[in-house]
């Protein structure tokens, strides 16, 4: 974007047509409790999240600058009440089972830190759902190598017109969602 060799909009519009897919793909809705971990200081994907499907989302973010500048843009968005933020750590929230999906940012780096901190402490029919970026994709997003299947039930989905890729993990001790694959 500096360099001008993407314009802030069209960043913005792919982002959020991203978060769109996910949506669908995730089962998000009205019914939605969204933890959203890395939030940022522009929280576009809770915006779009409290705004295209009516979840509630808290994010959390370990940036307290971020956090302040978050709630700011969120309530000029009009959301406050579906969009709540909060700098504490994940080990430190105390309502992490309430929640019915999990979504790490793709520029958080300690991921696999973050995914065994909440192992035990998310309901069984929760959803863990961790953008990453390999190979070309790290360039913009922390890259996640690991194989963590031995422990979750793992989904990845590749996203050849997106910025980041995903993996849905949810608890062994479920069954799987279904995946609606969009190009």
């Amino acid at each position: 974007m500096l360099n001008k060799k993407l314009n802030i909009s069209d960043y913005i519009s792919i982002l959020s047509n991203s978060v769109k897919e996910e949506l669908v793909q995730f089962h998000i809705d009205k019914h939605s409790k969204v933890l959203f971990i890395g939030s940022g200081a522009f929280p576009l994907s809770a915006l779009t999240i409290a705004k295209e499907a009516g979840a509630d989302v808290l994010c959390l973010d370990v940036d307290v600058e971020a956090v302040d500048l978050g709630r700011k843009v969120v309530e000029k968005s009009g959301l406050g009440s579906k969009v709540q933020f909060s700098s504490t750590s994940v080990k430190g929230l105390s309502i992490v089972n309430e929640m019915t999906h999990v979504l790490i940012a793709s520029l958080v780096s300690n991921k696999l830190e973050i995914v065994n901190d909440l192992e035990n402490r998310i309901n069984d029919n929760a959803s863990m759902i961790i953008r990453y970026g390999n190979g070309l994709k790290s360039i913009f997003n922390c890259p996640l190598q690991e194989d963590l299947s031995a422990e979750w039930n793992e989904t990845r989905i590749n996203r050849s017109k997106s910025i980041y890729d995903t993996v849905i993990l949810q608890p062994k001790t479920t069954r799987t969602i279904e995946v609606k694959q969009l190009n």
